[in-house]
């Protein structure tokens, strides 16, 4: 049944709705126009809604509670609040969130996608010229509270596409890296990825393509070379194969790029651990990055 059927059945029965849409999301957002929010359920007649304050809200991990005062002070002062209320770190936490005005979360969901498109290329061309074959591709980004795609397929973004192969090696490194397999191609989606972290992302991405970052597995005897391009086929899908590569490795000199790239930070240069995680991005007007989109 529709949600204001339910309000209107509840209302003539003089028994209170409550609702969880369980996302976080607290207004209506043009970036997920499918998404339940708290004040769209409150006014079409839901008497209690229950969200979280992390997810898409971007806040601490606990429970809010909305709607009509006089069920929110009976639930307050019922023995279990006491036993169940958040600490007040929390609190602040969520003070802070609401306050702001601004968080990663809303950062993430609202950024370009031709400005995550700019990345992905700078990222695939780097590792290219460091002897890792990388395209840049497009992808959807999936955001949703229960973990399925949102609206019309997600949202637009891109993503660096590696052989699948580095997917484990990426989770076990130090930083771990969580990508997705995808038509046998793994991807490292970069809207969920804080552009200054991108010389991060790539010194271990490098680490794992190498065998020289720390794993919790035994390195291959020599280095990989994976490369996912797209070739054409009857069904149009990308393939990966395996390409050499006679790109030069990178230097020691971590050197600011004319394109505003950032120094890679201390602690993710290159070191006995990781003897190839250099990040000296060397781009100019006239890279040409692989061009492909998974279809």
């Amino acid at each position: 049944p529709a949600l204001t059927d339910l309000a209107e059945l509840c209302a003539r029965r003089g028994v209170p709705l409550v609702g969880d849409p369980g996302s976080g999301l607290l207004t209506p957002n043009r970036a997920l126009p499918d998404e339940p929010d708290a004040s769209t359920w409150l006014r079409g007649g839901v008497s209690l809604v229950t969200t979280c304050g992390d997810k898409l809200l971007g806040g601490p991990q606990c429970g809010l509670v909305l709607g009509r005062g006089d069920l929110v002070a009976r639930m307050r002062r019922h023995p279990l609040a006491r036993a169940l209320r958040v600490d007040k770190l929390t609190l602040a936490a969520l003070e802070a969130t609401l306050h702001a005005g601004d968080s990663p979360v809303r950062r993430f969901l609202h950024t370009d996608a031709a400005e995550l498109r700019i990345r992905a290329e700078r990222l695939a061309a780097w590792l290219r010229r460091s002897g890792v074959p990388a395209s840049a591709v497009s992808s959807r980004a999936v955001v949703s509270s229960d973990g399925t795609e949102s609206g019309a397929g997600g949202l637009p973004s891109a993503a660096v596409a590696l052989d699948a192969g580095l997917a484990a090696r990426l989770r076990q490194g130090q930083p771990p890296v969580l990508g997705r397999v995808e038509q046998g191609c793994c991807l490292l989606d970069l809207r969920s990825v804080p552009s200054d972290l991108d010389p991060v992302l790539a010194a271990t991405v490098l680490a794992a393509a190498t065998g020289s970052g720390p794993v919790a597995d035994d390195p291959p005897t020599g280095p990989a070379q994976p490369s996912c391009t797209a070739q054409p086929s009857d069904a149009a899908q990308p393939s990966c194969t395996a390409q050499p590569s006679d790109a030069a490795q990178p230097s020691d000199a971590a050197s600011p790029h004319p394109m505003g790239w950032a120094h890679v930070p201390d602690w993710a240069r290159r070191t006995d651990r990781w003897p190839a995680a250099g990040w000296t991005p060397q781009l100019d007007s006239e890279t040409d990055p692989d061009e492909a989109t998974l279809q």
